[in-house]
């Protein structure tokens, strides 16, 4: 069966921390896929053959069969299909797990996790009532039902949100400082709680941001790219600096990119 994909929004209710539910099924035409990074922690309920973590910053080759979390990553992750795939996710908005995960972000960076090992044990029946289910539709329902039964709100979780929207709707925030100021703590108070919510600091959370919004436009415009123009209007300081910042998060220039990206735009072809 070739690969489907799939992607619902969250309600209303579950909207300021969850991004999406996506589901694929099938078998991909490329066995190995190499994730770019976003600045979302997702997790991930596998309901067939087991998936591998081929290379990543902290973790040798891995295979995971069940349920898992994978934390924000820095930079670009290779994963490998063994045979089918059928996987749900949860695309968790930057900071928006910590509803669901008491485990301060910063130990997961650069992760991937079984939620076995995070005292997450709703995950476990997520995984029974989704492997009940064959529609699309139906398992995306329950998987916010799931979610909105085992929320549970965090202190400081809108201070975050406030600073990480000021982050991905402007091009040229204000300085880290001035964005803390703003909720009424200091600089360092803010690193904390990033690190606890995010896993990452302010400003590396902008830098992945403001990557990913090129990444979003490239997907959306399939034209010619002007990267001069993109890159100032993306809030780099030219073309080179975006340049320099996609090899950085991606291993690649930007006209790699363009030659190797998968249909979905966040993945790109390894084999």
């Amino acid at each position: 069966m070739s690969a489907t994909f799939s992607l619902f929004p969250p309600p209303p209710d579950l909207a300021d921390s969850i991004q999406a539910v996506w589901l694929a099924r099938g078998r991909t035409a490329h066995r190995r896929e190499v994730v770019l990074p976003n600045g979302v922690v997702e997790l991930i309920v596998n309901l067939s053959d087991p998936q591998w973590v081929v290379e990543s910053e902290l973790h040798p080759r891995r295979r995971y069969r069940r349920v898992f979390l994978a934390g924000t990553q820095r930079g670009p992750l290779l994963i490998e299909d063994e045979a089918e795939t059928d996987l749900v996710g949860v695309r968790f908005h930057p900071g928006g797990v910590t509803s669901w995960l008491d485990v301060p972000l910063a130990e997961l960076t650069d992760r991937i996790e079984d939620t076995s090992d995070l005292d997450l044990t709703w995950t476990t029946e997520l995984r029974e009532r989704l492997g009940a289910l064959t529609d699309p539709a139906a398992r995306a329902a329950a998987t916010f039902a799931v979610l909105r039964a085992n929320r549970k709100e965090q202190a400081d979780a809108l201070r975050v949100r406030h600073v990480i929207a000021a982050l991905k709707h402007d091009p040229q925030p204000p300085p880290i400082r001035e964005l803390a100021a703003s909720i009424g703590i200091t600089h360092k108070h803010l690193d904390t709680l990033f690190h606890r919510a995010v896993g990452l600091s302010p400003q590396k959370l902008r830098r992945i941001l403001r990557f990913h919004d090129v990444v979003t436009w490239l997907q959306r415009h399939h034209r010619p790219v002007d990267w001069a123009t993109l890159a100032l209007r993306a809030g780099f300081s030219d073309q080179s600096h975006l340049i320099r910042e996609f090899r950085a998060l991606s291993n690649r220039t930007p006209s790699e990119f363009l030659q190797l990206r998968t249909d979905d735009g966040w993945h790109l072809k390894a084999e």
